[in-house]
């Protein structure tokens, strides 16, 4: 696969999650909800870690800031200070 189908992958696969949360929530499922939240963020944050980095395959994490910094994306916490060094 290309990089525009990499990309492509993991924005097909977070619609998924997405419409899965908000079933859930609608349903009052709502740790289940959030769970599948997480899941639809991490593929967006691996989608554009694909865009943003010469490789097709981001890293095998689940730790959403590791994905965002290695996407080289800027990170502004509650403070408002970027996280990125």
């Amino acid at each position: 696969m290309d990089k525009r189908e990499h990309i492509d992958y993991w924005l097909k696969i977070a619609e998924k999650d997405l419409d899965m949360m908000k079933y859930l929530e609608e349903g009052k499922r709502y740790v289940q909800a959030l769970f599948f939240g997480h899941l639809y963020l991490e593929k967006i944050a691996k989608a554009l870690w694909v865009a943003n980095n010469l490789e097709n395959v981001p890293p095998k994490t689940h730790n959403l800031l590791k994905i965002i910094k290695e996407a080289n994306l800027a990170f502004r916490g509650r403070s408002g200070i970027s996280d990125k060094t």
